[in-house]
């Protein structure tokens, strides 16, 4: 495999273009004609990059050929691999009409749409979504152009239309999608014009009904390493630009969850050079998960919280034998939870109304769960933004609480949930709380604790209208199982808080 693969563009013989006349092209008729693809500039990239950076053709690669302003598809003859060969033509071509041109004219990828007019300047597309490729730019991506001296020759040595922007994400995660614009409506896919000439170099304008970003798609996702040293690189064959204020990537990782990032220092993507970028990969999901409302510890007093999860505050609902009550609880950012923010978080049935924060009141949400030994699996909120993985244990008098965004319609299921070596993996955006199953104190003058260490009872702010005794709604839990507790008002329960 040797040396890049380089694209020469032809001279086009302006002398006397104003007097040529169209000319009848019969293809069927015609003998198929061979052109030759070989070496041109020094630094070129072609649809197949090595690790060394030379660049070579993939088989069956397609190539708009012009020998007049007809457009005929052509196809690469060699192996994917190989940096010359010959290309030949699709088929018995078009027939019909077309002016003469005093060259031959190439066009990489090949475009139905493409044309070219009888003074060399060529109309294409630049593609608006391009394809990942490992180390290099995926296939169709690169647009090239070539021109031979004149009608006579049949060489063709591509030049690259545009240079290139290499992002080296790292930081874990795996990406579905990647997309790039310029903070000043650069315009860079799309309509364009290309001139060319034999012994030049291709010229760029793009039209105005040209697009402002490129998306580069990832198929079913590529996975990031997880320090600089193991960056992942994803390129883009971008047209000459000055991105004069900076330029803005957004990637999409496979859980839905989105990273932005943008620079405003001026950046220039001049043709055939490379231009590496190094970021650290930071996916925030599109919502809010109820676990993330969840204050770390429980309360110690009504001003404070408990800094570890073995001590803790216990509180009445209303006033009475002189303990803490719940109308005493003013924590700046945060508040009681109703018992419809706690079943977001708690073990629940299949269906349950859930509150999320400010933004879901009381919606019917629905979920699956799977008990394997002393774990509780659950696949919950379905079908919507909130759809995550949770697990549930006991251990050391806690029920741990652990969760994963999938993202809306995942297709997740829940037996790969159930399985401890799926949540080994890919473990870096879980997010987990520590919940004590502190039991309770039921009511009595000289009151004995309930259920330590096995069942967790908390407050909500839900009271029960005209109960009687009076009584508020408590979220009642182990890893298993979940009720929806009605405790008297003068009981003692622990709280956790959730934030506003």
């Amino acid at each position: 495999m040797g040396r890049d693969i380089i694209i020469i563009l032809s001279a086009f013989l302006a002398a006397g273009c104003s007097a040529l006349e169209p000319i009848d092209i019969q293809k069927d008729d015609a003998p198929s004609k061979v052109f030759r693809v070989g070496l041109g500039e020094v630094v070129d990239t072609r649809t197949y990059v090595d690790g060394d950076l030379h660049h070579y053709w993939r088989e069956d690669d397609r190539v708009s050929i012009f020998t007049s302003t007809l457009n005929e598809q052509y196809k690469f003859d060699g192996q994917t691999g190989e940096d010359s060969g010959t290309i030949s033509k699709v088929g018995s071509g078009q027939s019909g009409t077309g002016s003469a041109i005093p060259s031959n004219y190439a066009v990489y990828p090949y475009n139905a749409s493409t044309t070219i007019s009888s003074r060399g300047v060529v109309t294409l597309t630049l593609p608006s979504t391009q394809s990942y490729a490992e180390g290099t730019f995926g296939q169709g991506a690169n647009t090239m152009v070539a021109v031979t001296r004149n009608s006579g020759d049949d060489f063709l040595a591509f030049k690259n239309v545009g240079g290139y922007i290499v992002l080296k994400l790292y930081g874990g995660g795996t990406v579905k999608s990647i997309t790039i614009s310029g903070n000043n409506g650069e315009k860079i896919a799309g309509k364009a014009s290309v001139s060319i000439s034999y012994g030049g170099s291709p010229s760029v304008t793009m039209g105005t009904t040209a697009t402002e970003t490129i998306t580069l798609d990832c198929g079913n996702g590529v996975t990031l390493g997880a320090t600089k040293d193991q960056a992942t690189s994803f390129w883009f064959s971008v047209p000459p630009v000055t991105f004069s204020k900076g330029f803005t990537i957004t990637a999409v990782n496979t859980k839905g969850m989105t990273m932005t990032k943008s620079s405003s220092k001026s950046r220039t993507v001049t043709r055939n050079v490379v231009n590496s970028v190094p970021v650290k990969a930071e996916f925030k999901r599109p919502v809010k998960l109820p676990i993330e409302y969840v204050a770390e510890y429980n309360l110690a007093n009504a001003k404070t919280f408990s800094t570890d999860h073995l001590t803790h505050g216990w509180f009445m609902a209303e006033k009475q034998f002189n303990y803490p009550y719940l109308e005493q609880i003013k924590v700046n950012g945060y508040h009681i939870p109703t018992i419809y923010e706690w079943n977001g978080v708690i073990p629940a049935s299949s269906s349950n109304k859930i509150s999320i924060g400010s933004d879901v009141i009381e919606q019917l949400f629905t979920s699956e769960y799977k008990v394997v030994g002393e774990v509780n699996y659950a696949k919950r909120f379905i079908g919507t933004d909130y759809e995550s993985a949770y697990r549930y244990e006991l251990i050391g008098g806690n029920v741990i609480i652990t969760v994963r965004y999938l993202g809306k319609d995942s297709g997740v299921s829940l037996n790969t949930i159930a399985s401890e070596t799926w949540w080994i993996s890919d473990d870096s955006d879980d997010i987990s709380r520590t919940i004590p199953a502190a039991g309770y104190y039921a009511t009595s003058s000289t009151p004995t604790i309930t259920n330590a260490g096995t069942r967790a009872h908390y407050w909500s702010s839900t009271d029960v209208p005209s109960s009687n005794p009076a009584s508020h709604h408590a979220a009642s839990f182990t890893a298993t199982t979940k009720y929806d507790q009605r405790a008297a008002n003068w009981c003692r329960l622990p709280v956790r808080l959730f934030e506003d």
